[in-house]
């Protein structure tokens, strides 16, 4: 089962990289919790990972480091860069925490980040994202 779990901790990855995340990854009862966010509800990180395409519309390129996993965890560290839709470049390195059920879905993930590198980039340009879509919508 860790092989398993492994394999689904890295498809999530890659999936925050693209913008796509398929229900397969999920338990239903799936949460999270983000050092820049604090506990966010499942279909919250879901909706925002869906935003990320939109903040880097050439996605995020995800390099893998280490993948290790013990019982129903895996700990997995990576690091992302990308543009934002801005052309302001981003880099972060990232520790995430994973937490599956028996069938190998993710039931809870903990994200761990340079948060003052996600504050001062990311969080700007949801928010600029967020602007736009209330100016569009009248």
């Amino acid at each position: 089962m860790t092989e398993r779990n492994k394999e689904t901790a890295r498809r999530f990855v890659r999936g925050i990289g693209e913008s796509e995340l398929p229900d397969d990854l999920f338990a239903a009862d799936f949460a999270s919790w983000s050092g820049l966010s604090g506990d966010i509800p499942g279909p919250v990180f879901r909706e925002r990972a869906v935003m990320l395409g939109e903040v880097f519309p050439d996605g995020l390129t995800f390099e893998l480091f280490e993948t290790i996993a013990e019982g129903d965890h895996v700990a997995l560290r990576c690091a992302s860069t990308g543009t934002v839709f801005d052309g302001t470049p981003y880099r972060n390195d990232y520790h995430y925490l994973f937490t599956f059920d028996d069938a190998a879905r993710i039931r809870h993930v903990r994200e761990y980040m340079n948060v003052q590198v996600a504050a001062d980039i990311i969080r700007p340009a949801f928010a600029e994202l967020m602007r736009r879509k209330a100016q569009a919508a009248g």
